[in-house]
């Protein structure tokens, strides 16, 4: 993916992703019940739905969509138990 999981993620919405998930699965292994899952349901707890809102797993500045790095989705990736994710050149194509 050129722009990766997560900025894929921000461009879709976050929130468009819980819907997703909510849709009952049909293999064994469910991923709503990962770390990566807690730490999206906290993002949209707090508004950060992708680039609609300026900040997802990135931030945005007002009319920009160049995805730049963000401490909060670290320190909330900690939290539910994710290893945070390195802010590298990759990241913010």
């Amino acid at each position: 993916m050129p722009v990766g999981p997560f900025g894929l993620q921000d461009l879709a919405g976050i929130d468009v992703g819980a819907r997703i998930r909510a849709v009952p699965r049909l293999d064994r292994q469910d991923p709503r019940r990962g770390p990566a899952v807690r730490g999206a349901r906290q993002a949209l707890r707090i508004g950060r739905y992708g680039q609609k809102t300026g900040a997802g797993w990135y931030r945005y500045e007002a009319g920009s969509r160049q995805r730049l790095p963000d401490p909060l989705v670290d320190q909330l990736a900690a939290e539910a138990g994710c290893t945070p994710r390195h802010h590298t050149p990759q990241h913010h194509r």
